[in-house]
């Protein structure tokens, strides 16, 4: 059996600092009884983040570390009004030599800027972005988590914008906005596009433009047919070559229900409902999928009001295959 001095299979950046300090430190070693953790198929509320409100529409952090900056939309008491972008520092940490697994955050607040550049920046973007009006379904640009798109519907429907540091203000994005609701758009590498959700067509369908007509060039969208059914489909997230959304299509588990489809040879695939352990007789809504390259799967995140929760919309989490 191995011995090793670390408590923790954790994210990059743990294991060569705080296990780094352990050995300095002399620590006794423990027995790494686990080589690796499988994220639970079943899901879990992540009680961390959660208040009495609505807490929903998750943008996932850039990579599963020992502190990533998780952002997501809440109508809790104190914002600028309607729903609101937060921002948590989270972490992940499974220890081999127990077994325990622990998905752990913390809120960023305003005294976090005097001490983390990184973290100020990204209260600043927030605080630039939220309005009296609803933010909802943050996606980050990039690992670098320097701007983001969010949907917002401050000009009266619900558009998408973009917003980053070298923008003075949100930017609403021409090329996939139209005088009916637009939203939770996100960048899809797989097909170098980007797909967003729309009622343009009557009810919410999946849409996708290739990258290269961003900001304004409208003429390249259309619906992503092989995704669409006869009912809404909504909310998509794209990670790797693997694309999860939210539809209340027949069949389902009731409600809203996760879905996913992998891009293979150069085509969606069937979507497949990502089944009871996941899926209830609620609503489930906006999953973005987190990679978690220390672990067997990778995290989903997303947003239900079933029952048990601590009110309105929680975010939950469970593992999703590669």
């Amino acid at each position: 059996m191995k011995r090793a001095r670390l408590l923790a299979l954790a994210l990059p950046g743990l294991l060569c600092t705080s296990g780094c300090f352990l050995i300095a430190l002399g620590y006794p070693s423990y027995d790494i009884n686990y080589a690796t953790y499988r994220l639970p198929a079943k899901a879990t509320r992540f009680a961390a983040v959660c208040t009495p409100q609505d807490d929903y529409n998750a943008a996932p952090p850039p990579m599963l570390e020992a502190r990533s900056t998780l952002v997501f939309s809440s109508n809790r008491p104190g914002g600028a009004g309607g729903f609101d972008l937060v921002a948590y520092d989270m972490s992940a940490t499974f220890n081999q030599d127990s077994g325990h697994f622990d998905l752990w955050a913390r809120r960023l607040l305003d005294e976090d800027r005097s001490w983390n550049a990184d973290r100020a920046r990204v209260l600043d973007l927030l605080k630039s972005i939220n309005s009296s009006a609803d933010e909802l379904g943050p996606s980050w640009i990039g690992y670098e988590q320097r701007a983001l798109t969010f949907t917002s519907d401050r000009d009266g429907q619900r558009d998408v914008y973009l917003y980053g540091p070298e923008l003075a203000r949100p930017l609403p994005l021409g090329a996939l906005n139209s005088p009916h609701d637009d939203g939770y758009a996100c960048v899809v590498s797989a097909s170098q596009s980007v797909a967003f959700d729309s009622n343009r067509g009557g009810d919410h369908d999946l849409y996708q433009t290739p990258l290269t007509t961003l900001p304004h060039d409208a003429t390249s969208v259309a619906p992503l047919a092989a995704l669409n059914s006869p009912a809404n489909d909504r909310a998509p997230f794209a990670c790797e070559r693997r694309l999860v959304f939210a539809s209340d299509r027949a069949g389902g588990q009731g409600g809203y229900d996760l879905y996913l489809s992998r891009y293979v040879d150069g085509r969606w695939t069937t979507p497949v409902n990502l089944g009871p352990q996941i899926n209830s007789a609620a609503d489930e809504f906006r999953p973005v999928i987190v990679p978690a390259p220390e672990f067997s799967n990778d995290l989903l995140l997303f947003s239900s009001n079933r029952p048990g929760g601590a009110g309105g919309y929680d975010l939950y989490y469970a593992g999703v295959d590669r």
